[in-house]
């Protein structure tokens, strides 16, 4: 989970945008309840790093599109799995 939000962090603070920037950390404490719900899931964590990958290898080749393309697709198995997750589980990696 510290390796993952150093790497958001740096991402958002290379992006140069403040008011993104200031807008994922108010968010924070939500992204990281999703993150830790998530990783219950078989290969969830395993998946993520690959996608974060993939992401800062576009980022190293300054590829705008394929960085886009890379989050997107984070961002989306993020949210199918979070969507997998029964809701009674949900709310107790909430408490």
């Amino acid at each position: 989970m510290a390796l993952d939000d150093r790497i958001h962090f740096a991402i958002h603070r290379a992006a140069g945008n403040r008011r993104i920037a200031e807008i994922l950390r108010t968010l924070h404490d939500q992204i990281h309840w999703v993150r830790v719900s998530t990783a219950t899931l078989p290969g969830r964590v395993e998946r993520s790093m690959w996608e974060m990958d993939q992401i800062l290898r576009a980022l190293e080749r300054r590829d705008p599109d394929a960085a886009e393309a890379a989050m997107r697709r984070h961002i989306r198995n993020i949210a199918k799995s979070f969507r997998a997750i029964p809701r009674t589980n949900r709310k107790r990696a909430r408490a």
